[in-house]
């Protein structure tokens, strides 16, 4: 699902600093809290691939980092800029929840706020908190991820229609939409198994579909496929990342994205974090 080796940038980079946060976030190292995070490094998927050796300078690097911002707290704005994807964001706050409750049902106060800020700043939904936050009481966070991941990649042929909706609006399609398609696709952790002509078919069966369709009624049933808060959110953040690849600054400029907001059934603030969000995800400029 995450993909092994490690390269430049790579996503799991912040994964441990979020981890580190956690178990710095109270100022006292706990033997529970190394127990989780050992565990964590050894058996879970998204760390596949890594050496002990490996293991060690990320937590060195996470260490130095989130020292020289001043604390974890400080530091989590940047591990949401290091962490754009969904499935990221979930994982990482699935391990830290499982940190700060590793040896008491109860947070710490200072672990509490640095749940808080985390789930503000990772832009979680408020019931996929809740539910990943219950199950690390009992250590099964990221198999509440798993099951969040799965869905989540069941809805991507509907996530990357919104995507082909937002390229083709104007009735052209740039190099620059395309490669922000493909950019988007490389940063989410579920679609790393996949290979680039693999990604590109998808790219392009998305096109397919909505070809010759009314995108304001596309909208609306694809809208219709998305059950939950988080899902119709994060559709408008796909969709923006296509916008904001196309030069716009602000949501209100695009006819698509207001059509959007009435169907997604989101709040104009709900849409400003939205594209506050769609502007941290790094695309990828690939030759399509």
């Amino acid at each position: 699902m995450y993909g092994g080796g490690l390269k430049p940038g790579d996503p799991r980079r912040y994964l441990i600093e979020a981890i580190m946060g956690a178990v710095m976030a109270d100022g006292v190292v706990k033997a529970e809290e190394l127990e989780v995070l050992e565990h964590s490094l050894a058996e879970h998927e998204m760390f596949a691939g890594l050496s002990r050796d490996i293991h060690r300078a990320l937590i060195e690097m996470a260490e130095e980092s989130i020292a020289f911002a001043g604390g974890p707290m400080r530091r989590i704005p940047y591990m949401a800029r290091g962490l754009p994807s969904r499935s990221h964001r979930l994982a990482a706050y699935a391990v830290a929840a499982e940190i700060v409750l590793s040896d008491s049902p109860i947070p710490e106060p200072a672990e509490a706020t640095y749940l808080d800020l985390l789930k503000k700043w990772f832009l979680l939904g408020e019931h996929e908190a809740k539910t990943i936050f219950e199950a690390a009481k009992k250590r099964r966070g990221m198999n509440v991820v798993e099951d969040l991941t799965e869905a989540m990649q069941a809805l991507m042929p509907s996530y990357l229609d919104c995507m082909a909706l937002m390229a083709s609006a104007d009735g052209t399609v740039t190099m620059a939409e395309r490669n922000a398609l493909l950019g988007v696709l490389r940063s989410l952790g579920d679609m790393a198994v996949l290979s680039e002509n693999e990604l590109m078919d998808a790219i392009n069966d998305a096109f397919r579909r909505v070809e010759g369709k009314d995108a304001d009624r596309e909208v609306v049933r694809i809208a219709s496929q998305m059950k939950s808060p988080s899902d119709r959110y994060w559709a408008a953040v796909y969709m923006m990342i296509l916008a904001a690849a196309d030069g716009s600054d602000d949501w209100r400029q695009v006819w698509l994205l207001g059509s959007a907001q009435e169907a997604l059934k989101l709040t104009e603030e709900d849409m400003d974090r939205a594209f506050a969000s769609a502007k941290l995800f790094p695309i990828k400029h690939r030759k399509v």
